[in-house]
């Protein structure tokens, strides 16, 4: 029995296939079941150590593996997996037909959005069912689990995800989203969605559920948007010096999402300069951005004062979604008086009614609701 086997396909340079690939190690076998101990495999230069065992004597074929991998770069096929997986039919029968154990590890994955580190994944497929999960994954400074199941029906495949990052920081995540505004911060988050389709890029495409992120010790650069309205000069005058970056010490996102379009529920930040309750809609397709709510600046004339919320300002936060803009929605003449002199609504207050036009072209200025 030969002791390696190696096997190659075609690639383009923009859309890369697997071109090089190696098995090594020393075969075993008894009746219709195969072990490849000691098996040592590269692909493209990926090299993995483990095991890797077949079963054809049970009812229902069985593959095993295990595999170590000390670097995993994925990133020069993830445009090719984007393509292949638009039109890709799941087969369901093989849920039923084939039986699978497959576990890995490795100590750094390269990946489209950045670095990954201590990943240690398993696909359990077994009885009609998969189970896939990432228990172990260090990102963006973070750590984090994935957990993805899925049964057969009629419809294709009925899928369920949950994700969970915890204590990331905002400098890692800004920049691999595009967000150059974080600037410093700690962020969780955790989703839970589902989706049905035929095809993998039907699954991927259809998720739908609910999403929540927590930040704490948040700065944010260019926040502070009171400061440039002159209608809100006597309510800004007040905010303390903080330049061009503002911080919060808590900040909460609730939101559920159908497909790439979003309506957040809450946004929510609270610090010593200001507090923001937000709620809109977001589009991850086109990038768009859509939010109304308030911000109230914080009070800082006398110690009596200092921290007490002295008013709620309407508010709409508009573009795209990694540099939108403030918008006025009336300005504070239209409040009422408070009893210390300064334009102030109670924390509550009803918003007026706005209308929200259709999305412009991106680039295009932005509409100021009247």
């Amino acid at each position: 029995m030969p002791r390696g086997w190696r096997a190659g396909s075609a690639g383009t340079p923009d859309r890369p296939a697997l071109r090089d690939i190696a098995v090594e190690g020393r075969l075993r076998t008894v009746g219709l079941a195969a072990t490849l101990a000691d098996a040592r495999i590269s692909v493209d230069g990926n090299r993995a150590e483990g095991v890797i065992s077949a079963r054809a004597d049970l009812p229902r074929p069985q593959v095993r593996a295990t595999l170590a991998f000390d670097t995993l770069d994925i990133a020069p096929y993830q445009a090719a997996m984007a393509d292949l997986s638009r039109d890709l039919v799941v087969d369901q029968s093989l849920l039923g037909r084939l039986d699978l154990d497959l576990r890995a590890s490795a100590q750094s994955v390269s990946t489209g959005l950045g670095p990954l580190s201590g990943v240690g994944a398993t696909l359990l497929m077994k009885n009609g069912r998969f189970d896939a999960e990432l228990g172990e994954m260090h990102a963006f400074g973070g750590d984090g689990t994935l957990l993805v199941r899925g049964t057969s029906d009629a419809d294709g495949l009925d899928v369920s995800a949950r994700f969970g990052m915890t204590d990331m920081t905002a400098d890692a995540v800004g920049p691999a989203f595009g967000v150059s505004a974080l600037q410093k911060g700690r962020l969780s988050l955790t989703a839970d969605a589902r989706a049905q389709g035929r095809t993998l890029g039907a699954l991927i495409r259809g998720f739908n559920g609910r999403a929540r992120v927590d930040v704490r010790d948040l700065a944010v650069a260019g926040a502070e948007p009171l400061s440039t309205f002159t209608q809100f000069r006597t309510v800004a005058m007040r905010l303390p010096s903080t330049g061009r970056v503002s911080s919060f010490d808590r900040a909460t996102v609730d939101l559920a999402f159908d497909r790439s379009k979003a309506r957040i529920d809450r946004l929510q930040a609270d610090g010593a300069a200001m507090a923001l309750k937000l709620a809109g809609s977001a589009d991850f397709a086109t990038g768009w951005l859509d939010l109304v709510g308030t911000v109230a600046p914080r009070a800082r004339a006398t110690a009596a004062l200092a921290g007490a919320v002295v008013a709620e300002v309407p508010l709409r936060i508009a573009g795209s979604i990694t540099s939108p803009e403030a918008l006025p929605i009336q300005p504070t003449s239209e409040l009422p008086k408070s009893e210390l002199g300064t334009n102030s609504v109670p924390v509550g207050v009803a918003l007026p009614a706005v209308a929200m036009p259709e999305a412009p072209a991106m680039g295009a200025a932005l509409p100021i609701p009247r």
